[in-house]
């Protein structure tokens, strides 16, 4: 895993961000965190800083806004592409189809379990 990483979060439900938090802080302590509620100050935080090494996807827009937002954010990107993951509640397949064809580095449904997301964190390509 790089010295210095760095991840974002859009996430809306106030619960969970704390919860998510936790769980993070206790087993990443190093890491720095960008929590955001809204879609626009993440674009916004995005287009003046580009060294980011993951973006944790979990918000309660419908899956067309969830799709807009996957093209800004590609749009906004040069270079290596932002791993993405995008956290779905109750996804059918056509929903996780469109979100990984919309830019998703892959897809984790909800609820989860802290075991489960922990393993998903260390599969993806910002680890190594």
């Amino acid at each position: 895993m790089p010295s210095s990483f760095r991840l974002l979060v859009l996430k809306s439900n106030k619960d969970e961000i704390a919860t998510l938090q936790s769980i993070l802080q206790q087993n990443f302590p190093n890491w720095t965190y960008y929590i955001f509620m809204e879609k626009e100050e993440l674009l916004r935080f995005l287009e003046q800083e580009n060294t980011v090494s993951l973006l944790l996807l979990d918000s309660e827009m419908s899956e067309g806004e969830s799709l807009d937002l996957l093209r800004q954010l590609r749009l906004l990107q040069s270079g290596e592409l932002l791993p993405i993951v995008g956290f779905c509640p109750n996804a059918s397949l056509a929903t996780t189809n469109a979100l990984i064809l919309g830019g998703t580095t892959t897809f984790f449904q909800k609820p989860t379990t802290t075991e489960a997301l922990l393993n998903l964190l260390k599969k993806l390509p910002a680890f190594t």
